[in-house]
């Protein structure tokens, strides 16, 4: 038996780092390669990084928007498998949410469309809402552990 089976909240947890650490990568790539291609000058970025090409800020935008909301959805996700809660409303609310992040950051690097984008973001909030609604009954309506 895997462990995702018995802990099925992991696979959402794992995507959610896996995001972040591709979305880091890509944003120190673009920003090198800018640096290194003579795009922009080390000096120019030191302070802000307004100076870099649009490609390098898209991506930048994308993996600092990882500092947001993630930092809500694994405060909920682990709290789900210490209550032991992982039910089909908490999973899939949970998948609902990377599913979110992930288009999120592909419309911010690529189109870059505030209304496409700002929709993505709030599926993602729903999404937590979700989450945290369905943490609440469990704490409200379960008793003590024996």
């Amino acid at each position: 038996m895997l462990l995702l089976d018995v802990y099925p909240m992991l696979g959402p947890i794992m995507a959610q780092a896996l995001i972040f650490f591709v979305l880091a990568l890509l944003a120190v790539q673009a920003r090198a390669g800018a640096l290194s291609s003579g795009a922009v000058k080390a000096r120019d970025v030191a302070l802000e990084t307004t100076a870099y090409p649009e490609k390098a800020r898209k991506i930048a935008g994308a993996f600092n928007n990882q500092f947001e909301t993630p930092v809500y959805f694994f405060a909920a996700a682990i709290l789900s498998l210490m209550l032991q809660l992982q039910d089909i409303w908490m999973v899939g609310a949970a998948w609902l949410y990377i599913v979110s992040r992930v288009l999120h950051a592909v419309v911010f690097m690529t189109v870059n469309r505030v209304r496409p984008r700002f929709f993505m973001f709030f599926l993602g909030y729903v999404a937590l809402a979700i989450m945290w609604i369905r943490i609440a009954v469990q704490v409200i309506t379960s008793g003590p552990p024996i």
